[in-house]
């Protein structure tokens, strides 16, 4: 409560100053209720969490054998395994990744090293990328059935599955692949000009070589990406697996 003036010995209040400290009181107020009920909710979403985690431990932990994990007769109910979807989940990834890493480090390089300009081409290609990063990965799944599937004849395959999650883990690849890049002193550069070297012998010997550690980043982020997708996966590999091949990697 605020005092603006004095008539004789009688205060008077001043009525401005009043309201914004009332709303002050009660925005500080509102503010400790808020935070109060965003604590609950994150402590219930956590200890929800946990009771979900610890009931799969408890039932699916005294299953767990050397068998379940390696045994490829998965059809039968008498011994189960999971060996042959583990297998198929590598198989697939690290496909994907021998397409995806060298073109999106390759166009990763074009934009950073080559292309410094605002160019017509770098600018469709950095507006296509920027556009396909956004586009939820059930569409690429469509478009993986439609034209690998189907119109390439490839059916319900292994390549089918990874040239799909190849095209859908480019974008992000090559934006990863870019900030490596970046990443490189621009000293480093300058220095291996003044020495005469070329430019691909600077990007070859300087550039790559610093940022090596990121690529490693890219390609880690690039394979958890493709083993956390199910819909492109099911829509051009199918969700069965043949007896005859089950660890065989003629299966493309």
């Amino acid at each position: 409560m605020a005092i603006s003036e004095e008539v004789g010995n009688l205060p008077v209040i001043d009525e401005e100053s009043f309201d914004k400290s009332g709303s002050l009181d009660r925005a500080k107020i509102l503010d400790k209720v808020m935070t109060g009920v965003m604590w609950v909710a994150a402590l219930f979403l956590a200890i929800t969490m946990i009771i979900v985690i610890g009931l799969i431990f408890y039932q699916g932990v005294p299953t767990l054998s050397w068998d379940f994990l390696t045994n490829s007769s998965s059809y039968s109910s008498e011994t189960p395994g999971i060996g042959p979807l583990i297998w198929t989940t590598i198989y697939v990834v690290v496909l994907s990744l021998v397409i995806t890493v060298p073109i999106g480090i390759g166009a990763a390089i074009y934009l950073n090293e080559y292309s410094t300009g605002e160019g017509r081409f770098s600018n469709a290609i950095r507006f296509s990328i920027e556009s396909l990063a956004s586009i939820p990965s059930i569409i690429f799944g469509i478009f993986g059935s439609i034209l690998f599937v189907r119109i390439l004849a490839m059916g319900l395959s292994v390549m089918a599955g990874a040239l799909t999650l190849a095209v859908m883990n480019l974008p992000v690849t090559v934006r990863l692949a870019e900030d490596a890049l970046k990443g490189v002193p621009e000293s480093f550069r300058e220095g291996s000009d003044a020495l005469g070297a070329t430019k691909w012998e600077t990007i070859r010997k300087v550039v790559l070589p610093n940022a090596f550690p990121g690529f490693i980043t890219v390609m880690v982020l690039t394979a958890g990406r493709a083993m956390g997708e199910t819909a492109p996966v099911i829509m051009t590999l199918g969700t069965t697996i043949s007896p005859n091949a089950e660890y065989s990697l003629n299966r493309l």
